[in-house]
């Protein structure tokens, strides 16, 4: 059973190169507090209970993580760019998540902007109202016209300047004295979080080989979900039937263009593509992004791809390209496993195992087996995520040697370029390393499911 489903996964990805859930568990949300450090600002983080660990983001970034109180991050706003940029707090519980954010406005001043604050620059004060002119002066009786007089000089008044519009207050607190702003010391990265209320933050979701499942933006608390953070998620679905019908692609693909042809498109927003960092040739950074699993969602032997990477190489023809799978996580039911010698089912984070029907993840390169063609140890690339609440995968590539895949900030799996290449490197069926982009995909591919996604994002470098 699940060799047949590893050879139909292979097979689909072959021929692509031609009830209500209950509600989300949530802790209470975490209070952000920024003051006034050396060499930048300090945030606090309070979290409520005991967390296991707290991690700090900035623009997607991840910045630190703390496994012990206090949770105090500082120094965080050095070398950033003028504009405004999101702080995102994350604290891991044993069962659950709890989220704070805030943003810090970078000008003339540092303003620390709490959650709930408004972007939106404050409307200018309106000019004071010009002093009332003065009532004129009854006319004089008509008389002769008398003479100049060139013995007296002629009256002059100097103008009065203009009162300046009083600065409009600015509702935040500031939380460092006035400093010109410093010098950009790191390449940004790309966020996505669906509170547009639509895709426009991605780069393909219309491809027809992805079928229109049932797959969008939703609101908060839709079929019992609360959004990871702000008030909006990503759902996607796809059904046996489906399935079963060749119709197995809800997903989404983020793609940075690395050349010509891609350097000249336009993704399905009608943007051009987003280049990599520094040489655009380096796709060495963390991507991550955040599921919510429903508990009653029976899962299948199928291997079921969430989060992948792909390159893409320009077709003989110069316009169209085709695309090669490098690593991914598939989501199967552990019962798949049955049968399979040695292979046991992987615990979840309190002990238990999973049931049946219940989710295990596996981190693999494309082909499932070793440089050699062996087969790997499954045991060391399998995990049991949480259902029911909000997790994070990761994966952090440093081009030319690993990909290290993460749940929740806890490495699971690494893997070398010994066995598959990592990031936009030569390889055996493409060794002129002439690939001209680079994909990032969430959502479902090749099996049933139903899974939410929020807070997708890259931070550059390794």
């Amino acid at each position: 059973m699940l060799r047949s489903a590893l050879l139909r996964l292979v097979v689909a990805f072959v021929a692509v190169f031609a009830t209500a859930a209950p509600a989300a568990s949530a802790a209470t949300p975490l209070k952000l507090q920024a003051r006034p450090a050396a060499g930048g600002i300090r945030v606090d983080v309070r979290a409520p209970g005991t967390p296991r660990r707290v991690s700090l983001f900035l623009d997607g970034r991840r910045v630190r993580t703390d496994a012990r109180a206090p949770f105090r991050f500082a120094r965080i706003n050095t070398h950033l760019r003028r504009g405004t940029h999101r702080v995102r707090a994350v604290a891991v519980y044993k069962s659950t998540t709890a989220i704070g954010w805030g943003n810090l406005r970078i000008g003339r001043k540092v303003i620390w902007l709490p959650a709930g604050t408004p972007l939106a620059a404050p409307a200018p004060a309106p000019a004071p109202a010009p002093a009332p002119a003065p009532a004129p002066a009854p006319a004089p009786a008509p008389t002769a016209p008398a003479a100049p007089n060139p013995t007296v000089p002629p009256i002059s008044v100097p103008p009065v300047a203009a009162t300046p519009p009083a600065t409009p207050a600015v509702p935040s607190t500031p939380v460092v004295a006035p400093t010109p702003p410093a010098p950009v010391s790191a390449p940004a990265g790309w966020n996505a979080g669906f509170e547009g209320g639509s895709f426009a933050e991605w780069s393909w979701w219309k491809r027809p080989e992805f079928d229109q499942n049932e797959f969008g933006v939703v609101g908060t608390g839709t079929d019992g979900v609360a959004a990871h953070t702000g008030s909006k998620l990503a759902k996607f679905v796809t059904t046996r039937a489906q399935v079963d019908g060749g119709l197995q692609h809800a997903k989404l693909y983020k793609e940075w263009a690395v050349r010509s042809p891609e350097t000249s498109w336009k993704d399905d927003a009608g943007q051009t593509l987003q280049k990599l960092p520094g040489s655009g040739q380096d796709a060495s950074g963390t991507y991550s992004a955040w599921y919510f699993i429903p508990a009653d969602v029976q899962w299948t032997s199928d291997w079921t791809n969430i989060f992948q990477f792909k390159l893409v190489f320009p077709n003989p023809d110069g316009t169209s390209v085709g695309s090669e799978p490098q690593w991914w996580v598939n989501m199967m039911s552990a019962d798949a496993w049955n049968g399979m010698s040695g292979v046991q089912r992987p615990r979840r984070a309190d002990g238990s195992l999973p049931g049946d029907k219940e989710p295990v993840m596996v981190a693999s390169n494309w082909t499932l087996k070793r440089a050699d063609g062996s087969q790997p140890d499954w045991n060391a690339r399998m995990v049991s995520p949480p259902v029911g609440r909000w997790f994070e995968i990761s994966a952090t590539i440093v081009q030319g040697q690993s990909m290290r895949f993460s749940l929740d900030d806890k490495p699971w799996f690494t893997g070398g370029s010994s066995e598959w290449p990592t990031g936009l490197v030569a390889t055996t069926t493409h060794p002129a390393n002439d690939y001209s982009g680079f994909i990032f995909g969430v959502g479902l591919y090749g099996g049933p499911g139903r899974l939410y996604v929020d807070d997708a994002g890259y931070a550059p470098g390794s």
